[in-house]
């Protein structure tokens, strides 16, 4: 893609964020809310479905990666690192693991017909993998509606944050081991304990 079609596409998003930005606030809301109806609006959803294409699927998926960092990065100082994992923050972490997965795969489990055909596919696998894909938190999402109404220290907002760190952790080693168990060689230990150990050393450096 050409240098100057990649600053239109650029500039085109962020006039639209910026004019949904204003309109939103008009009825006294979250931005995100916005953000989100737009994404709905320009994504598979509406003219995906319409099979008509405004920007190029990289490119969109470039600056999503891009502003999800810069996000993450303002949350990070905004945030006091000692005070995420705490105890607190395990225990609401662990029940919104828990829950969702249990939940998820017991539905799945009960609507999921019994002889599912594909890649290692079976009832119990598919099971799995909605229960591990309902255990997902919005983490960003969380923190964007936090810094705009200006609660990002207080200590509500340091237990939301701080279990949602937690539960991205506890989310990836659940979707490793699905995603292992439904393998041909099954689940691969090593390869899950050093993805954590990564994310673990991600953490601590950033």
């Amino acid at each position: 893609m050409a240098t100057a079609e990649i600053f239109r596409d650029l500039s085109f998003l962020l006039a639209i964020a910026v004019v949904s930005h204003f309109v939103i606030r008009k009825f006294r809301q979250p931005t995100i809310i916005g953000e989100i109806a737009i994404g709905i609006v320009l994504g598979p959803t509406v003219l995906g479905a319409l099979r008509i294409s405004l920007f190029d699927a990289n490119l969109i998926e470039s600056f999503a990666a891009l502003g999800a960092i810069f996000l993450l990065f303002l949350v990070g100082l905004e945030s006091d690192f000692r005070s995420i994992f705490t105890k607190s923050n395990f225990f609401v972490a662990l029940g919104g693991v828990l829950l969702p997965f249990v939940v998820g795969f017991g539905v799945a489990y009960a609507i999921v017909p019994g002889t599912v055909w594909g890649l290692n596919g079976n009832q119990f696998t598919v099971a799995a993998f909605v229960g591990a894909a309902l255990v997902a938190t919005s983490t960003a999402i969380a923190a964007s509606v936090l810094l705009e109404i200006g609660m990002m220290r207080e200590r509500v907002a340091r237990t939301i944050m701080g279990a949602a760190v937690v539960d991205d952790i506890l989310g990836l080693l659940v979707l490793s081991i699905v995603v292992g168990s439904a393998r041909p060689g099954g689940i691969d230990l090593l390869g899950v304990v050093l993805l954590m150990l990564a994310a673990g050393a991600f953490l601590v450096v950033a």
